[in-house]
């Protein structure tokens, strides 16, 4: 059994009340009542019905396919003997890691899966499908939170916890990308191709195996393990200067930069940032005044409560230090006291 429920900001009023129409009779509608995003989620995830497995939660500028409601549910039925996590039935297009997400689409297309599985979610909040097990916890977690974004807050429960997130492929829904319905995030604009891929338009999902095998894509801005092994294909590298050439010339990785805490590691950045071709060196970023002034190579200065915004969001890069300076990546990277961290 499933539960429905809709984030409608009084802006939106017309589109909210379309998307209710065409769900469920007993869909709640949770209205922004402050203009904070998630006092809105919040009620719309605590309108769960208690005695459904799955809640799903639709924001406002969703557009919706043919057969939604029954496709959902015909859907979530499909996995729920092997996926106890969220589920998200939109993949977008843009921001984050569009190459890499576009990749994966095209990868789970040619063979046919209906799910691409990733094991950080969710990237999007359009329209998701929470186990209704999870959200008492996720709901504290999230009040507790500093965060003031959704679906961060959301990324950082699951993701923590090790819970995958699956994406249908097609997505069943679409964003409303246009400049009559402008984001209500600052500094998303109106328009930015923010678009699903592989949207079915007015295809029917209850046409669709979604039991078939998902295509397992792990973490899409992981591009080799420690072993400098290809998490894309099969090859292997000798080394990490190697792994990254490799990224960069057949997975569309892009320039990367490079961070260290401290002189030392800085020196052994260096030494891997110079032996790469010029397209992918980034900027060797060194954290501190002091750290940075004792380095005879070129260098740029960040503070260190700075890193932290600067290495979270979207793109390559290459941290080296020890481990209690890079707490604050959290699944992002790993670290290495001597060694490099990727």
């Amino acid at each position: 059994m499933t539960s429905f429920a809709v984030m409608a900001h009084p802006t939106r009023r017309v589109m909210a009340q379309e998307l209710a129409r065409a769900l469920p009779d007993e869909t709640t509608v949770a209205w922004d009542r402050v203009n904070n995003e998630w006092d809105t989620a919040r009620r719309a995830l605590l309108a769960y019905d208690p005695n459904a497995t799955w809640h799903v939660v639709v924001q406002d500028d969703a557009v919706l396919c043919r057969d939604f409601a029954a496709g959902v549910e015909d859907a979530l039925g499909g996995v729920e003997s092997r996926h106890d996590g969220l589920v998200s039935f939109y993949t977008g297009q843009s921001r984050p890691y569009g190459k890499e997400v576009r990749r994966l689409v095209n990868k789970a297309g040619k063979q046919g899966a209906p799910w691409i599985a990733m094991e950080k979610g969710p990237y999007w909040g359009v329209c998701l499908a929470f186990p209704t097990e999870y959200i008492e916890g996720l709901i504290d977690f999230c009040d507790a939170s500093l965060k003031v974004d959704y679906d961060n807050k959301l990324f950082d429960f699951f993701s923590e916890r090790g819970v995958e997130t699956w994406y249908s492929q097609p997505s069943l829904v679409n964003h409303r990308d246009s400049p009559e319905s402008p984001s209500l995030i600052p500094g998303h604009g109106s328009s930015s191709g923010r678009v699903a891929h592989h949207w079915i338009g007015m295809g029917s999902p209850l046409s669709i195996d979604w039991e078939r095998a998902e295509y397992r894509a792990g973490d899409p801005v992981v591009f080799w393990d420690r072993d400098f092994e290809c998490s894309r294909c099969e090859h292997q590298s000798d080394d990490l200067p190697g792994a990254v050439v490799h990224a960069f010339e057949e997975h569309e990785l892009g320039k990367v930069e490079f961070f260290a805490t401290t002189q030392r590691h800085a020196k052994m950045l260096w030494d891997v940032r110079e032996s790469l071709p010029r397209p992918i060196r980034g900027d060797l970023w060194v954290g501190g005044k002091e750290e940075a002034a004792k380095c005879t190579f070129p260098v740029r200065t960040v503070r260190r409560h700075s890193a932290v915004r600067q290495f979270s969001k979207p793109g390559p890069f290459i941290l080296c230090g020890a481990q209690r300076d890079f707490r604050w990546t959290g699944g992002r990277a790993g670290w290495s006291i001597d060694g490099f961290s990727y």
